[in-house]
């Protein structure tokens, strides 16, 4: 990197950064400070290798997790903020559903099936407060944005916990209502279909955008991502 020219001066020589800085190829040190509930806190990570099965890893924790606290001194708690085993069980959980629900179609004659797929409820599942499955088919609500809960994406320790606020508020809100797809806006680069979607005739993102657990967010034009921190 010391090699990297800045600028060329008008007589040919030119300006690189280590004329003008001191590189070191490497890892700055971060310092972060952790509080949780208003309160000072300490926050450990445990990534899953490779090799590593993620409901082993997390029974293990779970466990460990349970041995330790009963050696904590008083007013000091252990607390799970994000458990990323949960989405791949509710994941798998529906693939076992829709499975299910195919087989179930095969044994019945084609006009059952139709009046089966024109009355049925849209089925739903947030993996997070803006995005998940519909159908069986990932989705994202279109031009909003929910905190992340992923220790990796967010910003801070309460973007996490309002992550998992936002995650039960959208799942409250549609868990016991007609689900409708409003409109289609197509395709984000990860290939999940961009929607507008109300229940019993509520549009999903106003209500949860006035709930403050959204923001508005149109990333189609290149807008920065709303901030969750501070």
């Amino acid at each position: 990197f010391e090699g990297i020219i800045l600028r060329q001066t008008p007589d040919g020589g030119v300006v690189r950064i280590g004329d003008v800085a001191r590189v070191i190829d490497g890892f700055e040190d971060v310092n972060a400070y952790m509080r949780m509930n208003g309160e000072a806190s300490v926050m450990v990570m445990v990534n899953v290798g490779d090799v590593f099965n993620i409901w082993d890893v997390s029974k293990k924790v779970d466990e460990t997790l349970k041995k330790a606290r009963e050696q904590l001194p008083a007013g000091v708690e252990l607390t799970t903020v994000y458990n990323e085993s949960e989405d791949y069980n509710a994941l798998i959980g529906i693939l076992f559903c829709l499975l299910a629900a195919e087989r179930w179609l095969q044994t019945d004659n084609a006009s059952a099936e139709a009046t089966v797929s024109s009355s049925k409820p849209l089925e739903v599942y947030w993996v997070d407060g803006d995005s998940g499955t519909i159908e069986g088919r990932p989705f994202r609500l279109h031009g909003v944005d929910a905190p992340e809960a992923s220790p990796s994406r967010a910003q801070c320790n309460t973007e996490r916990l309002r992550a998992d606020e936002a995650r039960s508020a959208v799942r409250r809100l549609t868990e016991n209502g007609v689900v409708e797809i409003r409109k289609s806006h197509g395709s984000d680069k990860y290939d999940r279909e961009l929607l507008s979607l109300s229940v019993d005739g509520r549009v999903v993102a106003s209500s949860l955008i006035a709930s403050g657990h959204l923001q508005r967010w149109n990333f189609e034009a290149g807008n920065a991502k709303p901030r969750w921190c501070g």
